[in-house]
């Protein structure tokens, strides 16, 4: 089983249109840090993420976009665990992305969605 994490339109619709049963896309209003938070939450209750939380050049305080994919485990995934409370550690010390026009925030919504596209769902 998988959950798809985001705050990104584009990457919850593109996840939407290729969902398989074992896949839940779960829509998350907030910024980048709630999503952070939201993947702390699973880690914590045994999900392992799939991929990185700080996985690009863009700092959280760059992009309020943030898709991250996580797979159902048995128990507590320590690696996991010390990667999520890093990145949030990170987040809380760049701050809150300040805003921008429309078109940057297509731009960043692209690059988030490109980001996750080719996480193997096995």
């Amino acid at each position: 089983m998988f959950r798809v994490l985001t705050n990104n339109p584009k990457a919850y619709k593109w996840w939407l249109d290729r969902a398989q049963s074992n896949v839940h896309i779960q829509w998350l209003e907030g910024n980048f840090h709630a999503v952070l938070i939201a993947a702390r939450d699973l880690v914590h209750l045994g999900w392992r993420l799939l991929n990185h939380p700080l996985s690009s050049s863009i700092k959280p305080n760059q992009t309020p976009y943030k898709t991250l994919v996580l797979a159902r485990g048995c128990e507590l995934d320590h690696q996991s665990l010390a990667v999520i409370e890093a990145a949030l550690a990170t987040s809380l010390k760049l701050g809150d992305f300040p805003g921008s026009v429309p078109a940057i925030l297509e731009d960043l919504q692209f690059i988030d969605l490109e980001m996750c596209k080719e996480i193997p769902l096995q």
